[in-house]
């Protein structure tokens, strides 16, 4: 059966109808901290940068630029491997299973046992997408659908085995990609709303669209006879 748009928007209207306000704070932490995207973009003026001495020749400002640039992606990365990605997966388990009136869950991955199997599986999600996309960026973006649930099955059972949770996210994911990236589409005008008055109406908007994922996970785990929460 084809994925139903609306009903999964529907549902996460009515959720949000009792819990917008926690699941706003959750959304808004997870936007200051993490950013908008999974994979996060930094930008620098270097025309105004002060720490660059006006005794530095040409080629030494470029090499310094160049350093501290990997420098920043390398710290970058780590707080994504070991932050932000547990973040993310506590973002996760609010929206489908947690307590809804507080905003514990974010910082579930931190508080268990299973943190690091969270930082590796999440790891290998991000090296999988990564070297897919080294072929081409189509290979890429499959790989990013087919892992699509892989933060969900964490939060709900962290204990799971990588290779288990990635598989199970393929057979997930399998023959509804299309779909997914429909649905993704169809948020299109409320991102370009929520891109005003410099992206802050974008914390009022992140809500719907986590919560309606949250729904599509449901949904999922219905059709493969997985049992979510």
């Amino acid at each position: 059966m084809p994925i139903n748009r609306i009903k999964l928007k529907d549902n996460a209207k009515d959720f949000l109808r009792s819990h917008y306000i926690f699941a706003t704070i959750i959304c808004a932490i997870i936007l200051i901290i993490c950013g908008n995207d999974t994979f996060l973009s930094i930008r620098f003026d270097w025309n105004t940068n002060q720490v660059i001495y006006f005794s530095f020749s040409g080629i030494l400002l470029f090499l310094t630029r160049i350093i501290f640039s990997i420098i920043t992606w390398v710290i970058i990365y780590i707080l994504r491997i070991f932050v932000f990605n547990p973040l993310l997966v506590g973002k996760a388990r609010y929206f489908t299973g947690g307590n809804y009136d507080s905003v514990g869950d974010l910082f579930y991955a931190f508080s268990g046992s299973h943190y690091f199997n969270i930082v590796k599986t999440m790891f290998v999600r991000d090296i999988m997408v990564f070297v897919w996309t080294l072929f081409f960026v189509i290979p890429g973006i499959y790989k990013m659908y087919q892992y699509r649930m892989v933060v969900y099955l964490l939060a709900e059972d962290p204990s799971m085995d990588t290779l288990e949770i990635l598989r199970l996210s393929k057979e997930m994911t399998m023959g509804r990609k299309m779909e997914i990236f429909y649905l993704d589409l169809s948020f299109i005008g409320w991102r370009f709303v929520g891109s005003f008055l410099g992206g802050l109406l974008l914390f009022f908007i992140q809500p719907y669209f986590d919560a309606t994922y949250a729904q599509l996970y449901f949904e999922l785990c219905d059709e493969r006879d997985y049992i979510a929460y």
